[in-house]
C-alpha cells in the first residue's frame, strides 16, 4: 500500500495485526517498512485464580491506546476479541499523526487448558487485542 486516504469506516481493514502503519498530517495512511518488536501477553497471577494481568513489551516511545473498549465496567487498553477498530478509536487514529499497530494479546494460561504440558507447550486462545502508537516526532 502506498499512501492512501483511509476513512474511519475502513481503517479496521487496513490495520491488520502486527502491521505497522503511519498516519500522516494530511490524513493519508502508509505502510511502514521498519520492523519493531512487540509482545503483549496476559497471564494469570500465581495463587490468584481469576486475576489476570497484561504485560506490554513495546519499543521505546510506544504506548497502548486506552479508554476505547465497550466492555461493561472496563475502560483499560485491552479490547475484547469481538471489538474492532472503528468509531471514536478510528477517528482519533486518523486525526493524530504517528505510527500505529494492532497487536494480539496472547494468553499465557499456565498449562491450565486441556492437553497442555511443559514438554509440548500450550495453545491458548488469544485474550483480545490492543492498538499501540508512537506519536509523530
Amino acid at each position: 500500500m502506498s499512501e492512501v486516504k483511509v476513512t474511519a469506516e475502513n481503517l479496521n481493514n487496513v490495520m491488520e495485526f502486527d502491521h505497522v502503519i503511519e498516519v500522516k498530517a494530511d490524513g493519508t495512511v502508509a505502510d511502514v517498512e521498519e520492523s519493531f518488536y512487540f509482545d503483549v501477553t496476559t497471564y494469570q497471577q500465581e495463587g490468584q485464580e481469576g486475576h489476570w494481568e497484561t504485560s506490554y513489551d513495546l519499543p521505546e516511545g510506544w504506548h497502548v491506546m486506552n479508554g476505547y473498549s465497550g466492555q461493561h465496567g472496563y475502560s483499560g487498553p485491552d479490547m475484547h476479541r469481538s471489538e474492532y477498530i472503528g468509531g471514536r478509536m478510528a477517528r482519533d487514529i486518523l486525526e493524530t499523526p504517528g505510527l500505529y499497530v494492532a497487536l494480539v494479546v496472547e494468553a499465557n494460561c499456565g498449562y491450565m487448558e486441556d492437553g497442555c504440558n511443559e514438554e509440548d507447550g500450550c495453545y491458548c486462545e488469544p485474550d483480545g487485542w490492543v492498538v499501540a502508537t508512537k506519536p509523530a516526532a
